[in-house]
Formats: structure tokens, sequence, C-alpha cells
């Protein structure tokens, strides 16, 4: 036998549970995505410095190479980074600003989070290694 007054109790606990079960479904979508690119920017990284490890004098060619190595994020030049300073080195880095999906978490993080990755690769080519920006 049901009471009369326990009609609707149901969609009353749904109403409280189903904001905080989507909240923790689109935190496991961001830190998915946040995975997926930062792989994604390993891959570009690691490209780039294969690239100027054989190219060290040419760091456009090499940007234009890490750039057109990775469909999802977008990357432009201004987010890769050639260092030179280590002798018969160079180390390649590729940085990103990964925005959140999370509705409210998202801008009480900071709306984005800053994924770098970095490659060092040894030169082996006589070519002096040219740094960039």
């Amino acid at each position: 036998m049901k009471f009369t007054a326990d009609r609707g109790a149901a969609a009353v606990e749904m109403a409280f549970v189903a904001p905080l079960f989507l909240l923790i479904v689109l935190g496991i979508v961001d830190l998915g995505r946040a995975l997926y690119t930062d792989l994604a920017l390993k891959e570009a990284a690691q490209e780039g410095a294969i690239y100027a490890s054989y190219e060290p004098f040419d760091p456009v060619k090499t940007v234009n190479r890490i750039t057109s190595s990775i469909d999802n994020p977008t990357i432009t030049a201004a987010n890769v980074a050639i260092d030179c300073s280590v002798p018969d080195q160079v180390a390649v880095t590729v940085t990103y600003d990964h925005p959140y999906i999370t509705p409210i978490l998202g801008p009480m993080l900071g709306g984005t989070i800053t994924l770098q990755r970095t490659f060092i690769g040894q030169i082996v080519s006589s070519n002096p290694c040219t740094p960039y920006p």
C-alpha cells in the first residue's frame, strides 16, 4: 500500500542528484579531453624534435612541420618554442591553453589549463641549431 505523501519523492531526489551526477560526468569528459590533447601535444613536440635533429638551421620549417602534424587542437607558431642552449641537442616545446567544458567548475578553476610538452632530440646534422622564437 502506497501513501499519498510519498508520491513524487523520487522526482525530488532525482532533482537533487542529477546536477551533481552531470557535473561529475562533465568533469570526466574534461579529463579525457585534456589527456587526449596532452598526447597530441607530445606527438607534435616529438615530430618537431625529430625534424629539427636533421634540419636544425631552419626553425620556420620545423614550426611548420609541428603545426601541420597536429589536427586537434589547432596550434600556431606562437605555441612553439625551439631551444638550442645545450650543445648537440634541440629541445622543442609545444604549449596549449586547453579550455574546460564543465559549466560551474571550469570558470572556478580559471577557464583553461595550460598543457606543455617538451621533447629533446640529438642533432645529427653538422649545421648549427637556430632557436625559435
